[in-house]
């Protein structure tokens, strides 16, 4: 009889320790049924115009940085391409690139080097008609004092004209000499503007005919295709929808009432209603600095004869990033956060 009676006073004890136990754990631990999972969806955009040629990822694909998602046509953009690299080897050739001379260099060379032979002959020219000037005033000078010929004053006088009028043509001939030079040099800073445009307009439609592969700006998995193949699109224009990997957050709504146990860096659990044999760790990443309601298209109205309704604040836990492709954005959670 004693006998029985110790086990019933034995069960009785496990049953209290147990029960102690499960009070002193439940107190220990907060667990929040109203979460979610929520996830930065990334745009993928058309950076030109084009038609679709290729689409290498459709919807639920995983996805990773960098991929090649879509091809556009390059047919028009590689003929832009080509005929901006034709104007660009015109232009070289007449600014000139480096060590090779252009023809508007050339020709702004030899109106430079002209420029010295007209000045000489100019000069040269000058100092003959000085001479003929001071013949011909020694032959007046001669036919007054009766010790020349009239015939010689007459070829003095001839003389001193063509070398006046060969003076006039030198200094003609420099005039225009040096107007060719400046025309030279304009023509050639004309070339070299027109070689800097070339060159820009080369890099335009080189970047252009590059932005026909489009890549994956995130990795994670394609939420949504917006596009068929043989699609004419526009600049701008969605192509594809990429839910982050890296930006997968569970969020919390946590009572206000409950809200100071929780910490920002412990580690937390997380249930995913659509993998109930799973449990994934987690860490609070953030607390929300206001309360739910107000960010709600209808907030919870004040009055005298409203109810005082207990508030909930957001809590924001980053998952183990090796499980994130476990679940998608959107899915209800449950999250198990440890109190202070």
């Amino acid at each position: 009889m004693r006998f029985h009676w110790g086990i019933k006073w034995l069960g009785v004890g496990v049953a209290l320790v147990a029960g102690v136990f499960w009070w002193r754990t439940s107190q220990a631990f907060l667990t929040v049924d109203q979460a979610h999972v929520e996830g930065e969806i990334i745009p993928v955009i058309a950076q030109v115009d084009g038609r679709v040629s290729a689409l290498l990822s459709d919807e639920n694909d995983v996805v990773e940085h960098g991929q090649l998602l879509v091809q556009l046509d390059k047919v028009d953009l590689a003929q832009g391409l080509q005929l901006a690299e034709a104007d660009l080897d015109a232009a070289k050739v007449q600014a000139g690139v480096g060590a090779d001379m252009g023809e508007t260099q050339a020709r702004v060379q030899y109106a430079a080097s002209n420029i010295e032979v007209l000045k000489s002959a100019y000069e040269q020219a000058m100092v003959l008609a000085r001479q003929a000037k001071d013949s011909l005033a020694r032959s007046k000078a001669l036919v007054a004092d009766g010790m020349t010929s009239r015939q010689q004053l007459e070829n003095a006088e001839s003389a001193a004209r063509v070398a006046q009028l060969q003076a006039e043509s030198a200094s003609n001939a420099l005039a225009a000499g040096r107007y060719q030079l400046k025309a030279s040099q304009a023509a050639q800073r004309l070339a070299v503007s027109h070689l800097r445009q070339a060159e820009a307009s080369r890099a335009i439609a080189h970047a252009r005919l590059v932005k026909t592969d489009v890549y994956s700006p995130v990795g994670g998995r394609v939420a949504k295709r917006s596009v068929t193949i043989g699609q004419v699109v526009k600049t701008g224009q969605v192509l594809m929808m990429i839910a982050e990997r890296a930006r997968l957050r569970v969020v919390a709504s946590v009572k206000e009432t409950d809200i100071a146990g929780v910490r920002v860096g412990a580690t937390v659990k997380i249930h995913i209603d659509a993998l109930p044999d799973v449990e994934l760790d987690g860490r609070v990443e953030s607390i929300g600095v206001a309360t739910t309601d107000l960010f709600s298209i209808f907030p919870a109205e004040d009055g005298a004869n409203t109810a005082r309704a207990v508030k909930r604040i957001p809590v924001k836990v980053v998952p183990d990033m090796k499980a994130t492709a476990l679940f998608v954005p959107g899915m209800n959670a449950s999250v198990v956060f440890p109190l202070r």
